[in-house]
């Protein structure tokens, strides 16, 4: 495909995400069932397209401000996390020489009893990504979502027009809709993320996160088990075969 292709590719996919994720998560809505696949559809075309043609300067801060406004989504969270850890393994693999020690690479790493973890879970980066654009890339999805201090923070999560929106509907204070009571669970996984990024560097392995029992609980599987597809979407694969 072209490059203005894959541009228009990306802003689609980004469209679709801004319009079903940046509203206040409403349990079992649309938004909440599709959160977890259009955001893993979202990262992984964006990483096949990094490799076929990076996407410029704008379409990366348009992801940021984007995601910026996702925040009080768990699964945003999440996939940042696991692309940002697999993107350091390529990073190391170049950058330290081949004796040093490899880190564990799975998503229980960071939330080992979520109910959509599975051996199919792991990221790969596509192997044609050169080296100068792991490193790009490295850089750039590692500050897709802003401090991570912030989501500590539900004054600053709730700034958003979205969020603004509803406390004009509603007459509240848009840092107390009940969506943002998952903020120190992101706030724990995003710590964790970067704490494993850490290990990563440093060459020894990472203690594994578990979630609050009642925490993990709330979250549902999204799409729900019944109709989670057998064998997780490759994008790789399909742009291979094209």
């Amino acid at each position: 495909m072209s490059h203005e292709t894959w541009e228009s590719l990306l802003v689609f996919l980004l469209a679709i995400n801004e319009e079903l994720l940046a509203t206040p998560t409403i349990k079992d809505d649309v938004g909440d069932q599709l959160c977890e696949r259009v955001l893993s559809v979202l990262f992984e075309v964006w990483l096949v397209a990094c490799a076929k043609s990076f996407p410029g300067p704008p379409l990366w801060r348009t992801l940021r401000e984007m995601a910026i406004t996702w925040r009080h989504r768990t699964a945003l969270i999440t996939t940042w996390a696991r692309v940002c850890l697999a993107l350091t393994h390529r990073l190391i693999a170049f950058v330290y020489p081949p004796s040093f020690p490899k880190h564990q690479f799975f998503f229980e790493d960071i939330a080992p009893k979520h109910p959509s973890n599975n051996d199919n879970d792991h990221w790969t980066v596509p192997t044609d990504l050169t080296d100068e654009k792991v490193a790009q890339a490295w850089f750039r999805f590692l500050h897709t979502i802003g401090s991570p201090v912030d989501l500590s923070r539900p004054q600053v999560i709730s700034q958003t027009p979205k969020f603004l929106q509803y406390a004009m509907v509603s007459d509240t204070d848009p840092s107390s809709h009940p969506c943002l009571t998952s903020l120190p669970t992101n706030f724990l996984i995003g710590i964790k993320g970067i704490s494993n990024l850490v290990d990563t560097f440093l060459g020894i392995p990472s203690d594994p996160l578990v979630l609050p029992e009642e925490e993990t609980k709330k979250e549902t599987p999204t799409p729900p088990p019944h109709r989670r597809p057998a064998k997780s979407f490759s994008v790789s694969s399909v742009s291979q075969k094209g």
